[in-house]
């Protein structure tokens, strides 16, 4: 998680394409695609009604909503180039904790 969300750093999609991705970096889009399918993983369980989003939030908002504000672009990215349902349930997750979180927490509300 510390490598995908506060480590790596690019100034665009196409500047982590060249320094992350598969071609250049495998070990990289493995770290990447491994904390996705957790996420999304994570997303669906929420979405089924299995976890309550209050205890993900509880747990890992921070984590959840870093994770996704920062690789956003990317998914975005994969969307356009290949499945435009990559990281659906990572979006949705996102909007769930950051609902709760903006609920629970007034005075730190996400920006």
């Amino acid at each position: 998680m510390l490598e995908v969300i506060s480590i790596q750093e690019w100034d665009d999609p196409a500047d982590y394409w060249e320094k992350y991705g598969p071609e250049n970096n495998p070990e990289a889009t493995v770290s990447y695609i491994q904390l996705d399918t957790f996420f999304e993983g994570l997303g669906i369980l929420v979405k089924r009604g299995l976890i309550d989003p209050l205890l993900v939030e509880d747990l890992m908002a921070g984590d959840v909503m870093a994770y996704w504000e920062k690789m956003e672009p990317i998914a975005n990215t994969i969307r356009e180039r290949y499945s435009p349902f990559f990281s659906e349930y990572v979006e949705y997750l996102y909007n769930e904790v950051k609902a709760v979180y903006e609920q629970q927490h007034p005075e730190l509300k996400a920006e």
